[in-house]
């Protein structure tokens, strides 16, 4: 009882069972009369008292969690175009206004970085091959320091000029690639209108 007063306390937060005039002990009277019957029926019990909630997380991820740690981590890859605005929920984004533009081909103009030809285009320059391996290589090295720590959601966005050739192309490539790690991805393209039907 005093470790919860304790932490209402420090938290300055409202039990969700106080009323506006009664007290914090009468809100947690009222919680331990609600609580009896399962506490009789649990054959679990964890006595809290000296966590804080990165330690309560964890154990109750150990008791309750997904055993296996490469699968803790959820993580978004979305592609997106600035001239759309900066996505502002990413935790890496990754800039590829640079590479080779096909775009300025006409032939090209209305695909979309999941077709054949926009592929064979932007693979035929080598910087594109190597800003995707270099991208590719930093996100699978960090992403299993990332997971050992207390994340559960990674958003990772790659960004071209209008969100449909480069940025799609590889947004593609890494999410596959990260997914061969075994994590759980998500793939997203924000602003390209072509590819707004569901992904397979």
């Amino acid at each position: 009882r005093e470790s919860i007063l304790k932490r209402f306390n420090e938290t300055r937060r409202k039990h969700p069972l106080q009323t506006p005039n009664g007290t914090l002990i009468e809100a947690l009277n009222t919680e331990q009369k609600r609580l009896d019957g399962i506490i009789q029926a649990t054959n679990l019990r964890v006595d809290t008292s000296a966590d804080n909630v990165y330690a309560l997380r964890e154990r109750i991820q150990h008791f309750f969690g997904d055993k296996n740690p490469e699968n803790q981590l959820f993580i978004t890859v979305f592609s997106f175009g600035f001239k759309h605005g900066t996505p502002l929920d990413a935790d890496f984004v990754f800039d590829a206004r640079h590479l080779a533009n096909p775009y300025w081909d006409q032939n090209l103009r209305a695909l979309t970085g999941k077709d054949t030809a926009i592929i064979k285009f932007l693979e035929s320059h080598q910087e594109v091959i190597d800003y995707k391996d270099h991208i590719t290589h930093f996100l699978t090295t960090w992403i299993p320091v990332i997971n050992t720590g207390n994340r559960y959601y990674l958003t990772i966005a790659i960004g071209c000029t209008g969100g449909k050739h480069r940025s799609v192309y590889l947004s593609e490539a890494i999410a596959k690639a990260i997914k061969s790690l075994g994590h759980k991805v998500v793939l997203r393209h924000r602003d390209c209108t072509a590819l707004h039907l569901p992904l397979p």
